[in-house]
């Protein structure tokens, strides 16, 4: 009886082989799974705070509006009762995370913009971070970033993983669409592949949100 085996040399070739397409696929399939993780927690981090938006119009009965919140600081106060809050970072530029730690759009820069997010830093249950701008007085902007899988998780840039709405009549509006503080069609080098703008990526929310594509092609 002959028994058929293959030989070392083929083994090896078949190994070889493997390895080679394993190394052509896997990346691939390792970035097209952090493309779609990072979509859900944006899109579940939106729908979160949405919700808290509603709630605090239902039961104030009154406009969740910028006007409303024209004390410096007094939107966190309203917000975070409507959310699960883990920890209360307080306010000001220290305290949980520092915003220096983060990077622009193309991440060639630091974020050195660190008043934008000093009125108001939340950590959720699921590890969320909040960050808001709520100057108040004469300025009727309120702004909510939100680090949609915490400050512990890379990369920590604008339009990655850091993403803006601004607060408008009773709801929270994707910072980039039209009419908002950062509207990308006046702003274009605020959500740019190759803009150096320190501010490039505040405006990238409206395109992560609309754009099937976005996390695939995030630079």
């Amino acid at each position: 009886m002959i028994k058929k085996a293959y030989t070392l040399a083929e083994v090896l070739i078949t190994l070889g082989i493997i390895g080679i397409v394993a190394a052509i696929t896997i990346p691939a399939l390792i970035n097209k799974y952090k493309s779609v993780q990072l979509k859900s927690q944006l899109n579940k981090a939106y729908s979160t705070l949405t919700q808290a938006v509603n709630m605090i119009y239902a039961d104030t009965g009154m406009p969740v509006t910028p006007e409303r919140y024209n004390s410096p600081r007094s939107f966190v106060i309203d917000l975070k009762k409507y959310l699960k809050v883990a920890k209360d970072c307080g306010t000001g530029t220290i305290g949980c995370v520092s915003i220096s730690d983060y990077k622009n759009f193309t991440r060639d820069k630091a974020i050195t913009y660190g008043s934008w997010f000093d009125d108001g830093r939340l950590i959720l249950e699921d590890g969320t971070l909040i960050m808001i701008e709520n100057v108040g007085g004469d300025s009727t902007l309120v702004l909510v970033h939100t680090d949609i899988n915490g400050p512990e998780k890379g990369p920590n840039a604008m339009g990655h993983d850091l993403f803006t709405f601004q607060l408008q009549n009773n709801k929270l509006v994707p910072n980039g669409a039209s009419g908002t503080y950062h509207d990308i069609e006046i702003y274009p080098n605020y959500c740019s592949f190759t803009s150096t703008s320190v501010y490039n990526g505040l405006a990238c929310t409206y395109k992560a949100l609309t754009d099937d594509d976005y996390f695939k092609n995030l630079p």
